[in-house]
């Protein structure tokens, strides 16, 4: 199993942590087991499945319309896009350009989600290849700088979101 497909795992058992839950209360009544209760769908093994598989088209439509908040799914959906775009094993393709990866994870970052400006800091740093290979992206070591600014608290995420479209990164 490739690293990329380690990661996105992770991912999965987090989608299925943020996965919608009510808790009853004293007015509700215990939800009734029906025999269609083995028929529900089981979100993480249906994204795991599709990334152990390489579907990197198939898992990005699955977060697509999941429940998550908006931030979130621009955050995973970015990084399938990247990862995805790189594998060599990958049996689809994400259904997005390289930069539309970055678009979704700056707008991550731009909506609060601060896990986001480390996983650009880390995109600009190594680039965008697979194992120092299939380079589709060299490293940026100015947008790498400017995140990991970000992350220090000395530059706002705008100024970086703004470099990289002065730059034209990437450029495909």
């Amino acid at each position: 199993m490739t690293g990329a497909r380690v990661v996105l795992l992770a991912v999965a058992l987090w989608l299925i942590a943020c996965q919608p839950q009510t808790a009853p209360t004293a007015q509700s009544t215990p939800p009734q087991k029906t025999s269609d209760a083995s028929k529900l769908p089981d979100a993480s093994s249906e994204f795991n499945t599709l990334v152990s598989k390489g579907d990197y088209a198939g898992a990005i439509a699955f977060v697509e319309k999941s429940g998550l908040a908006a931030d979130e799914k621009d955050a995973i959906t970015g990084t399938l896009i990247l990862d995805g775009l790189v594998d060599p094993e990958a049996s689809t393709r994400p259904p997005y350009p390289l930069g539309e990866g970055f678009t979704r994870m700056e707008r991550a970052v731009s909506a609060g989600r601060t896990n986001s400006v480390a996983d650009l800091r880390a995109k600009f740093t190594t680039g965008i290849n697979y194992q120092g290979k299939n380079i589709l992206m060299p490293p940026n070591e100015a947008l790498a700088n400017c995140w990991t600014n970000v992350e220090a608290g000395k530059e706002k995420a705008a100024a970086c979101i703004a470099m990289r479209r002065r730059l034209r990164v990437p450029e495909r």
